[in-house]
């Protein structure tokens, strides 16, 4: 199985290393110098089992790369802030026969996805495994959880209307899941992945922005009081514009004291670790805030409602990455 993934962060290099074990992978970075990196370097990935994989895929940045119809599947995992600039080269350069399944943070890009990509077999996936970057060819195994994938909702209905243009199931997704149970990767089908974001979101909008803001990590918003009390103040928030945006979601999905005991959960479970956004602010690099508070605070703005910590934390991150020298 051909596999292309772009976007060679922490979760491209992770995914890489363990779809490399039965496929051939190719990564498309953003800067020459890490694809030359990882060309003459090769990639490695410390697991939690402390095991070492290392792996040689081929690496080119999007000016290097100009064929993407060979491969049976297409792996984005970049950060949201560059998805309209890899939409618009996917656009031209990619026809409906290729599989894709792009695994994001945050929300916001099941809707630019349908808009810029309407005739391409689009998959959207949600994943609990962490993973830190330690330079252009390392990553660190931090959490091993679950992959769960489905089809965007807009292209389920149109498929039913046209069979002939979205075929009943996918080569590309269907090798997928059979490499990555092989490689000990648990990966379902969800045949409402939308719900499953939000879900994610929800929780993200409780951790990343105050552990990013204040520098600290995960377990620290269960042990110290204020920043307990802001987070669920947040989370009061989130409930708030959820109930009004997607009034169904919370009594077919979770309710809210579940949702809460979730959150803790996780905070819990991963006490030790830096959110993606910490780590991206101690690195002085953007942020994924825009999809995450940003999206709450839009959908705010759209019903009315007023969430001055959304407001408070998407203003403040947005502030401290100006700083950065």
């Amino acid at each position: 199985m051909r596999i292309l993934i772009i976007g060679a962060g922490a979760l491209g290099l992770l995914f890489g290393a363990y779809l490399s074990k039965e496929n051939d992978v190719t990564f498309i970075t953003r800067r020459k110098q890490q694809a030359e990196q990882i060309r003459e370097y090769g990639c490695r990935l410390v697991t939690l089992a402390a095991e070492d994989i290392r792996y040689s895929p081929e690496a080119f940045t999007w000016e290097d790369h100009k064929e993407y119809d060979e491969y049976d599947l297409i792996l984005v995992t970049i950060k949201q802030y560059h998805l309209a600039n890899v939409l618009e080269e996917m656009k031209a350069r990619i026809s409906h026969r290729v599989s894709l399944l792009f695994i994001l943070n945050g929300l916001g890009h099941n809707e630019a996805i349908a808009e810029k990509l309407p005739h391409i077999h689009v998959f959207l996936g949600s994943t609990q495994f962490g993973a830190l970057k330690e330079s252009d060819t390392v990553v660190l195994e931090r959490g091993v959880g679950s992959l769960t994938i489905g089809q965007l909702s807009s292209q389920d209905k149109e498929r039913d209307n046209d069979k002939q243009l979205y075929p009943s199931s996918s080569n590309g997704i269907e090798l997928l899941m059979t490499s990555m149970q092989r490689g000990g990767i648990d990966i379902k089908i969800n045949h409402n992945i939308e719900a499953i974001l939000l879900h994610k979101c929800m929780i993200n909008a409780c951790i990343n922005p105050l552990t990013a803001l204040f520098k600290v990590t995960n377990g620290d918003l269960l042990t110290n009081m204020g920043l307990h009390q802001m987070q669920r103040k947040v989370f009061e928030e989130v409930i708030q514009v959820v109930q009004k945006a997607n009034p169904s979601f919370l009594h077919e999905n979770n309710n809210e004291r579940d949702l809460w005991e979730e959150i803790k959960d996780v905070c819990r479970n991963t006490s030790r670790n830096k959110s993606s956004m910490l780590q991206d602010v101690e690195n002085q690099r953007l942020t994924e805030i825009d999809a995450i508070t940003g999206y709450f605070l839009h959908l705010a703005m759209q019903h009315e409602i007023s969430v001055p910590y959304h407001d408070f934390l998407y203003h403040a991150i947005h502030i401290q990455e100006s700083l950065y020298s």
